[in-house]
C-alpha cells in the first residue's frame, strides 16, 4: 500500500478517535483502540496491538476529571505506532514520541479551541439562540464538532507522513551500517 493510502486511512482512524469527544465517553480514543487500528491499516496488527497496550499502561489513569486535560491519546498512539512499525522498532520505542506529540497536539487542540472554535461558533450560536432558533444552535455545534475532528485529523495525516518517511529512513540507516 502506498504511502497516500496509508495517509488517508489513518486520517479516517484519527476521525474517528477525535469522534469520540462528541458522542459521549465510549473510551475509542485510548490507545488500546487506535493503536491496533494502525497496525491494521499499515499491514502489522500484532505490533499495533504490543505498542496499544505499552502505550495504554502510561495512560491508564488519563482522563478528564472536572477541568483537567489529560494528552490527546489518539495523536500519541497514532503517531508513536507508525513510528514503531515504519521503522522496525521495539513497542517501548512509541513511548518516547508518543508522550511529547499527546502533549502538543493537546496544546494545538486548546488553541484551536481557544481562538476559532469558540469564538467563531459559539458566537453563531448565541445569535441563534437570541432568534429563538434552536435547530440553528444544534446545526453549529455539530459543524463546530466536525471542523475540530477534520483540522485535527488533517494536523495528524501530516504528521504521520512525516513520522513514516522519517521510520523508513531511520529502518534503512540502522539496516546498512
Amino acid at each position: 500500500m502506498d504511502l497516500l493510502v496509508q495517509t488517508l486511512l489513518i486520517t479516517l482512524v484519527a476521525a474517528f478517535g477525535f469522534a469520540h469527544d462528541g458522542v459521549g465517553s465510549t473510551m475509542w480514543n485510548r490507545p488500546i483502540v487506535m493503536a491496533p487500528l494502525v497496525g491494521l491499516v499499515l499491514g502489522d496488527i500484532r505490533t499495533g496491538i504490543m505498542t496499544g497496550a505499552t502505550l495504554e499502561l502510561i495512560w491508564l489513569g488519563a482522563f478528564p476529571v472536572g477541568a483537567s486535560c489529560p494528552p490527546e491519546m489518539v495523536s500519541g498512539a497514532i503517531i508513536g505506532t507508525s513510528f514503531v512499525i515504519n521503522s522496525g522498532g521495539e513497542p517501548s520505542a512509541a513511548v518516547a514520541l508518543a508522550v511529547p506529540v499527546a502533549t502538543l497536539v493537546l496544546m494545538i487542540k486548546t488553541g484551536l479551541r481557544v481562538l476559532i472554535t469558540s469564538p467563531v461558533f459559539c458566537g453563531h450560536a448565541d445569535k441563534c439562540a437570541a432568534a429563538g432558533d434552536a435547530r440553528g444552535v444544534e446545526r453549529t455545534e455539530t459543524i463546530g464538532w466536525i471542523f475540530e475532528i477534520v483540522s485535527l485529523s488533517a494536523i495528524i495525516a501530516v504528521a504521520m507522513s512525516m513520522v513514516m518517511i522519517a521510520g523508513c529512513s531511520t529502518w534503512l540507516l540502522f539496516r546498512h551500517s
